[in-house]
């Protein structure tokens, strides 16, 4: 059922007034979850990601979506999150706006958080170049999540301006650096040896395997290029005329004395974008 904002508090004060009757339930909530859905494809995912938040983090979640249209609209429907046991565990909102209504978010959804708990954004899908909503938001959020595995290689750079726009603000937390840091303690955990160490300052080539994305042409994954990026700064590779060049399956950047390569490689069962592999030589 589609309510008006104005009654989304009543709405949920009377489903844990229901609840509690019935089972003794406690409403315990740590901070408010929104999630921006750039693209329709991509609202069912979110709404199972933010529910499998909320069991593991009792929270108010708010998943907004937008769409194009005459009438300038805002509308929420209102539910609770529950355990595979049945127990509630948060509040679960969907806000959807119409037409230039859009604009209106930023101060609908402030308003409808949870107050004195922290607020965390999640932008669901591609970043956009420049976006009102986005900005907006982020001045207002204690924590912006955001995975850079499902956005193209240039969009790391923008990455890199809004971590410096938000610093002293909010926090950044990308889930594809989240996944690639086993590989960053794996490679860090080598050169712990002292006479592998001692290889370091003649290090001439590294090789990074990646699973490809489809329809990609990037010369590599953003997770292979988190990697490599790491690795540069780690080893104190020069990178102020990186000199690249391009085959069939690879791409190569010299990088002062150091030659790297990402190479593709398909492989079944393996997320897109995912490292396979690699060398050190």
């Amino acid at each position: 059922m589609k309510l008006s904002l104005d009654a989304v508090e009543r709405e949920v004060s009377r489903l844990w007034e229901e609840e509690v009757s019935r089972s003794q339930a406690v409403r315990v909530e740590l901070l408010t979850f929104v999630a921006l859905v750039s693209e329709a494809s991509l609202f069912e995912r979110a709404q199972a990601t933010v529910a499998a938040v909320a069991r593991a983090h009792p929270c108010r979640t708010i998943v907004v979506k937008w769409a194009p249209g005459v009438e300038r609209v805002i509308t929420a429907d209102v539910s609770l999150h529950r355990t595979p046991s049945g127990a509630a565990c948060g509040d679960a909102l969907v806000v959807e706006a119409s037409g230039e209504a859009r604009e209106w978010l930023p101060e609908n959804i402030s308003r409808l958080a949870l107050p004195d708990l922290p607020m965390c954004i999640w932008w669901v899908g591609d970043l956009p170049d420049y976006d009102r909503l986005f900005d907006r938001m982020l001045s207002d959020s204690d924590l912006l999540l955001v995975n850079s595995g499902e956005m193209d290689l240039r969009d790391l750079e923008k990455l890199s301006t809004i971590l410096l726009k938000s610093r002293g603000r909010c926090a950044l937390s990308d889930l594809t650096w989240v996944r690639v840091r086993p590989w960053l303690e794996l490679v860090a955990r080598f050169f712990d040896d002292e006479d592998a160490r001692r290889y370091l300052p003649s290090l001439e080539r590294i090789t990074i395997e990646f699973c490809p994305r489809d329809g990609s042409a990037d010369v590599a994954s953003p997770q292979a290029a988190l990697l490599l990026g790491w690795l540069a700064q780690a080893a104190s590779l020069r990178k102020e005329a990186a000199d690249w060049s391009r085959g069939d399956g690879w791409a190569q950047v010299i990088l002062g004395r150091v030659a790297a390569r990402f190479q593709r490689r398909a492989r079944e069962g393996v997320v897109p974008g995912a490292v396979l592999r690699v060398a050190i030589e």
